[in-house]
């Protein structure tokens, strides 16, 4: 037991394999909740309840081990491309406001059209947002 244990904490401060262990950053999952709760108020989107995909998003974002995960998926992605930790709030918001942007456009019944993407990191970025549809069940 102990051999995992000290195993498991070189990898989390070595980042040899960043996809074995992640320990939740819980001071970005509050930054991260919060932005996506401001983001609804301020764009007033609805969170009908009478909608099952939007209760399925927000029921996601609302229990904590299913946003967990998600988020946890998240940082797994942008470590593999040695992102740094400072960045993964600047990544995952982007990510989030292209999951709620294209949720949005479902509920109105437009048909969501592929952005061009001119940068590397807005292809990037738009790949971790779909670790946010409601589909889409990370396991890491």
């Amino acid at each position: 037991m102990n051999n995992l244990k000290h195993t498991l904490r070189s990898i989390d401060t070595s980042g040899d394999n960043p996809a074995v262990y992640v320990t939740p950053n819980h001071d970005l999952l509050v930054k991260l909740r919060r932005y996506i709760f401001e983001n609804v108020e301020r764009q007033s989107i609805s969170v009908d309840e009478g909608d099952w995909r939007n209760s399925s998003f927000f029921g996601d974002i609302l229990d904590n081990e299913r946003f967990e995960r998600r988020i946890r998926y998240c940082v797994i992605r942008l470590r593999e491309v040695s992102v740094s930790e400072t960045e993964f709030f600047a990544y995952i918001s982007q990510a989030l406001s292209i999951a709620l942007e294209r949720f949005q456009k479902y509920r109105q019944g437009k048909k969501p059209q592929q952005r061009s993407t001119t940068t590397l990191q807005r292809l990037f970025v738009e790949e971790i947002a779909r670790c946010f549809e409601i589909w889409y069940y990370p396991l890491d």
